[in-house]
């Protein structure tokens, strides 16, 4: 069975390299904080992908001690942003979609073809 982001790269929807900073973000953040601070609007994405490579050159670092440290968030905003994601966890598709790479529309129809291939 293919992956979701290879099904999205090979629909033409996303590219290589936004499958791979979604896939960062989701391996990054494990509880997706990133996403959160993004969806709050408390980071822009080139922050986003600075922070990860800042957390990735610090093995070990949360991401919102990362973030704090680089001066994009404070720490209330961290706890604010942990606090509502708590309440959510995602999914490949769902980061997509965040971050803007493909539509809910994409998202879908690659899900739709994943799980036919299941089959």
């Amino acid at each position: 069975m293919k992956k979701f982001g290879e099904l999205v790269v090979e629909k033409g929807y996303a590219t290589e390299e936004q499958v791979e900073i979604a896939l960062g973000l989701n391996k990054a953040t494990r509880d997706v904080l990133g996403r959160t601070l993004l969806e709050k609007n408390y980071i822009n994405f080139e922050q986003f992908k600075t922070l990860v490579a800042y957390q990735e050159a610090n093995p070990g670092k949360r991401i919102g001690d990362c973030a704090v440290e680089l001066g994009y968030v404070t720490s209330a905003q961290v706890n604010e942003a942990m606090a509502i994601q708590n309440e959510h966890k995602t999914f490949l598709g769902d980061m997509m979609v965040d971050l803007g790479f493909i539509t809910p529309e994409q998202r879908d129809e690659i899900l739709a073809l994943q799980t036919k291939l299941k089959v």
